[in-house]
């Protein structure tokens, strides 16, 4: 007896670990393994008790949709969503929505395969436990699949635009709803193919079942069609955004160079009216330093805003360009004075690219911060790429040392109160990514952040 509940539980744990697996893999957040443990124990009960209890007193279809429910929100607890913001809460949720109803077609194919192999003249518990086997097994390949063809970018855009998120959430429970309602339609018509008999009864319930389902992937295709266009809308906005701000930004350096040229052009009477005396008095000397000082500062002057526009072009991801084109202004605007260095055309970067940007925002931010209120307002940014490798380096001044054992803790800022949450959330961010790699240093009154990013 023990053997035979084992072989009905067992299953189902694996296949709810699995469940829990496969929104891992969505969000790319990893649950520690004591917590992924309770999480998994806390589903299989859920679905132990609804499925022996709920499923008599209300039927199959209402019970699943309240399972389906319970089991989202499960999950989402499990990943401590309140402590998220709202794009990686809303990530979250469709992720397991979509984990759930993965899970579910993963359920379909284990019963009718057990069906079609004559499983069902088992008792109902063993039919139970042969179907939770094949569904884990399904789960597996499913989970194998998603990790080669991760749809994690693709969820991470969904909350670009509210039109989007609503289309999104229809689709999940529209197809919640399909999964809750077929379940009468399912267990008739998995009964009556175990009689292997082809009966007026059994060609109607094939008909309304494959109806719900044809009706559902007709109107879920057109909504994802719909959200498909907006997205790329966007993208197509923003890339053109992107263009403008870079040409906007070329054409301010171009009016500041011209206004530098003439600015030089209205000083030479008076550098040459400082010159004559010492050809009088045939200082060459003399000549050759002030010559020399004069055309240094016109080289530094004019050097600068050709050199960052210059480094600018070789950053070939229209999004992180875009990104730093946005920062430099702000910069300017703040009179912090920023190096910008591209050792390398910049042109593969393995890691998501709103990942990537947060990353780079936030130190590019929390450096920023520091020389808001600083004398010393010099910033430098490296970017270089050998082959697939990539290194960013933020690199400023610091009034104070920081203690570098806190800078990771939630709530630590040296800027005042409500702040500390950035490299909180660029240290989440890292810790997703085991090719990803952080690097800080603090020497020489100088706070420096590297990022690195392996292939």
């Amino acid at each position: 007896m023990v053997i035979y509940y084992l072989l009905l539980f067992v299953p189902v744990l694996l296949s709810q670990y699995l469940l829990l697996t496969t929104t891992e893999v969505t969000t790319k957040r990893r649950l520690p393994l004591p917590r992924k443990v309770l999480v998994t124990t806390g589903l299989t009960l859920l679905f132990f008790i609804l499925t022996f209890t709920l499923f008599p007193a209300i039927g199959a279809g209402l019970a699943v949709f309240v399972l389906n429910g319970l089991t989202i929100l499960v999950i989402i607890t499990g990943f401590h969503y309140r402590k998220m913001s709202y794009q990686n809460r809303f990530h979250l949720v469709i992720s397991a929505s979509l984990s759930v109803v993965l899970y579910y077609f993963a359920t379909y194919l284990a019963d009718i395969l057990c069906f079609y192999l004559s499983f069902g003249a088992q008792s109902g518990k063993m039919f139970l436990a042969l179907t939770g086997s094949g569904t884990a097994l399904v789960q597996l390949g499913i989970v194998m699949l998603l990790k080669r063809k991760n749809p994690y970018k693709l969820l991470q855009q969904l909350v670009t635009n509210k039109v989007v998120e609503v289309l999104a959430v229809v689709v999940i429970l529209l197809n919640l709803g399909t999964i809750a309602f077929s379940q009468d339609y399912l267990t008739d018509v998995l009964n009556l193919l175990v009689l292997r008999q082809v009966t007026p009864t059994l060609l109607s319930k094939l008909s309304s079942l494959a109806l719900l389902i044809l009706v559902n992937l007709f109107i879920s295709g057109v909504l994802i069609g719909i959200a498909s266009y907006l997205l790329f809308q966007i993208r197509q906005r923003k890339l053109q955004e992107n263009i403008v701000l870079q040409q906007s930004f070329y054409i301010q350096n171009l009016e500041k160079m011209q206004q530098d040229m003439r600015t030089m052009r209205h000083d030479y009477k008076n550098i040459l009216s400082g010159l004559v005396l010492q050809v009088q008095a045939g200082d060459m000397e003399g000549i050759k330093a002030f010559m020399e000082s004069t055309v240094n500062q016109f080289d530094e002057q004019i050097g600068k805003n050709i050199q960052r526009t210059t480094h600018l072009s070789e950053v070939e991801l229209i999004e992180l360009k875009g990104l730093l084109l946005t920062k430099l202004a702000e910069m300017e605007s703040l009179g912090i004075q920023c190096t910008l260095e591209i050792l390398n055309p910049v042109n593969a970067i393995k890691m998501d690219t709103l990942d990537l940007l947060r990353c780079v925002g936030i130190l590019v931010d929390n450096a920023t911060e520091e020389l808001a209120t600083s004398l010393n307002k010099e910033l430098k940014i490296v970017i270089s790429q050998e082959e697939q490798d990539v290194s960013i380096m933020v690199k400023n001044s610091v009034k104070h040392r920081p203690l570098l054992q806190q800078i990771w803790q939630e709530g630590y800022s040296t800027k005042g109160e409500n702040r500390g949450l950035g490299l909180f959330s660029y240290q989440r961010i890292v810790e997703k990514y085991p090719n990803v790699l952080k690097e800080t240093r603090c020497d020489q009154g100088n706070f420096t952040q590297i990022l690195k990013i392996r292939s």
